[in-house]
Parts: structure tokens; sequence; C-alpha cells
């Protein structure tokens, strides 16, 4: 039986996919459509594969490992874990947080600006965030 045990979160529109550790049910009842559905179509087409080959056996081998194939689809394709998107979340609100007339006095504001686009290399800010939050510090 499958559990869940987590979520995935897209870094660009925040959308979540549910991960879940087990057996698949939906993909014993569905194979290879199971795979295309998802967006695996390497799988979709494998499993299409060997299911013609090994006249329908390998239906039931699949769902064993068919939810953590998913799992590994999705980090490759740049999703986030719960870990990773916290941290991302923690920056976006430290970097919106006004900050001190203290600490505005010990930076620059180009120090403050490379800050900033620190974050936007490395995908915590979004270019319209990065824009607003440049402007905030400009202005």
């Amino acid at each position: 039986m499958a559990k869940l045990v987590g979520k995935a979160y897209n870094p660009v529109n925040g959308a979540t996919e549910e991960i879940w550790e087990g057996f698949s049910w939906p993909c014993l009842l569905l194979d290879f459509i199971w795979f295309i559905y998802k967006g695996m179509w390497g799988w979709g087409v494998i499993s299409l594969i060997l299911a013609v080959a090994t006249v329908g056996f390998s239906w039931v081998v699949f769902p064993f490992f068919a939810n953590s194939l998913f799992a590994n689809s999705l980090l490759k394709q740049g999703y986030l874990n719960e870990e990773q998107w916290k941290e991302r979340q923690q920056a976006r609100t430290r970097a919106a947080s006004p900050t001190s007339t203290q600490n505005r006095a010990d930076t620059s504001v180009a120090d403050e600006l490379s800050k900033l686009a620190r974050l936007k290399e490395q995908g915590f800010l979004t270019a319209d965030e990065f824009d607003r939050q440049k402007s905030k510090l400009l202005s």
C-alpha cells in the first residue's frame, strides 16, 4: 500500500505534487497510460514495450517502483522538496521585509543589490520580485 511521504513544489508557480512511497494502484490499473499522464513519456514507452514483450507481466512489476520513478522525475525537472521550498520562502520573506535604518546605514545600496542578484541567480526570487525589490532599494 502506498503512503504519502511529502510534496514537491514547482519553483516557478508553486504548484504542488504529492510524493507517494510504495505500491501504486493507479499504475497497476493504467500501466503505461499512468506514466504518460504523469509526464514520464520515456517510462511510458518502456512500459508499453515491456507489456507487449512480456504479455502483460510487466504490468504487475512496474507498480512496485512507479512512485519512486515519479519522485525522481519531479526532482530532475527542478521541483523543490519541502525543505528547499521552506528555505526559499524564508529567503523571500527576508528579502521582502523592510530593513531597519541602522542596517540600511551599515550596508550600501550596491551591497543590497548584489544580495538580491544572488538570490535571483539561486532561484529564490523571480525576475518580477527582483525588480520590485530593486525599485524599493533605489527609491
